[in-house]
C-alpha cells in the first residue's frame, strides 16, 4: 500500500504543509519505533508522552512526513510536516484513505453490553468461520485475524 503525499494532503481539511509534498508514503504509524523508510509519522499527544518529542527519531528512521499539531523551530532534514489542529482527528481521516476505505468492503458486527461480550463474539466468530467466512475479531483479550492472535494492548485500538 502506498500513496503520494500530495494525495494525503488533499484529504486533510485545513492543513498547513511545511516542506516537499512530492513523496511516496508507504506506511503510517503513530509509534516512532515502527517508523521505516517512507512512513508518515503521526505525532499524538498522550497523557504521559507527546509524540512530537520523537520527530528527530522518526526522521532518522526514514519517515518522509509527519502529522503534527506543533511545528518545531527546526524541522528535521528531509521531513515534511503536515500541521493540523488535532492529530487524532487527522489520523481518523488519513488512515481509512491510505488503506482505501476497507470498511466499505467488510461486514461488521458490534457487540455491546455489560457481560458476555467476549463469549458472544467468540461464538459468532466460530459460527462464521464454520460457514466459510474470513473473520477478524477485536476484543479486550486479543485481536484475531483468521488463526493469528495478537495481544490487545487497548480495549479499543486506534484507527491505524
Amino acid at each position: 500500500m502506498q500513496k503520494l503525499l500530495e494525495e494525503i494532503v488533499a484529504v486533510l481539511p485545513e492543513v498547513q504543509v511545511v516542506g516537499d509534498c512530492d513523496k511516496i508514503i508507504k506506511d503510517i504509524t503513530a509509534d516512532s519505533r515502527e517508523v521505516r523508510e517512507g512512513s508518515l509519522f503521526i505525532c499524538l499527544k498522550g497523557a504521559h508522552v507527546d509524540g512530537h518529542k520523537y520527530l528527530e527519531q522518526a526522521a532518522a528512521s526514514g519517515a518522509g512526513a509527519a502529522l503534527v499539531e506543533d511545528v518545531p523551530e527546526v524541522c528535521p532534514d528531509g521531513l515534511t510536516l503536515l500541521k493540523v489542529a488535532d492529530t487524532r482527528l487527522g489520523m481518523e481521516v488519513i488512515a481509512p484513505f491510505f488503506y482505501d476505505y476497507p470498511s466499505k468492503t467488510m461486514r461488521m458486527i458490534g457487540v455491546t453490553g455489560t457481560n458476555g461480550k467476549t463469549t458472544t463474539t467468540n461464538i459468532v466468530r466460530a459460527i462464521l468461520r464454520k460457514a466459510g467466512f474470513k473473520v477478524g475479531l477485536i476484543g479486550t483479550i486479543n485481536i484475531m485475524i483468521e488463526d493469528e492472535a495478537i495481544v490487545a494492548h487497548n480495549t479499543t485500538p486506534d484507527v491505524v
